[in-house]
């Protein structure tokens, strides 16, 4: 299973099993012996491990590095402790920038990111700023030409190689596959007046309930 596959509140119990793999885990890399490791950011545990057997470690990062350098970074105090905390940049970030969460983002994912919400769970804040004080280097889903700023701040703060290696997107189909579904889809578009439709889309791991569907909905009609 993964994040996208069970409710939010079910997530956690995910992480805790995920540190069952710890014990499993070492004795592969011992047995193995590679060069370099790279991880993201659940499996905190891993780069005291890789250390020990003498192999480097990178954090690869989905995230952008605006967000990763919203994150506490070392020789600084974690200030912020409730979601109204998190709706101005950080006062580490030395620039001007109208990068901050909305109050509305930090109520649903305050509890995850930054509370031990389960028995046993480790914070998120706390897994990922683990792992990249651990690191050798951060590597990034990102490129200079979207946030040069905060790449380089990014690296000043945690003094390591933080290497951006483009936005990755997904192959470009040349044909859509003639299934049922998108045949159907198709002649529906087909069928509708030139701009006519709004097409709304997710991230992977969005899960509207039908109260915000509605929402978002009505929103479309007032826009």
């Amino acid at each position: 299973e993964a994040t996208t596959d069970v409710p939010l509140d079910l997530v956690p119990y995910l992480k805790i099993a995920m540190d069952g793999m710890r014990i499993p885990v070492t004795r592969f890399l011992e047995s193995s012996k590679p060069d370099w490791i790279l991880q993201d950011f659940a499996p905190y545990w891993l780069p005291p491990i890789s250390r020990r057997l003498k192999c480097k470690t990178g954090f690869f990062s989905a995230f952008t590095a605006a967000t990763l350098a919203n994150l506490k970074p070392p020789g600084f105090d974690e200030y912020r402790t409730s979601p109204e905390d998190f709706l101005t940049p950080p006062k580490w970030v030395p620039f001007e920038t109208p990068v901050a969460y909305k109050l509305y983002e930090c109520r649903d994912i305050f509890k995850g990111i930054m509370a031990e919400t389960t028995e046993g769970n480790i914070p998120d804040v706390d897994r990922m700023t683990g792992v990249i004080s651990g690191s050798d280097a951060i590597i990034l889903r990102s490129c200079y030409e979207y946030e040069a700023k905060w790449i380089e701040l990014l690296q000043d703060l945690h003094q390591k190689p933080v290497i951006p290696v483009g936005v990755l997107p997904p192959k470009l189909e040349e044909k859509y596959e003639d299934t049922d579904t998108w045949l159907s889809i198709k002649a529906w578009l087909d069928s509708q007046k030139t701009k006519s439709v709004v097409h709304v889309s997710f991230g992977s791991e969005a899960k509207p309930s039908q109260t915000e569907l509605n929402e978002i909905a009505l929103g479309l009609e007032l826009s």
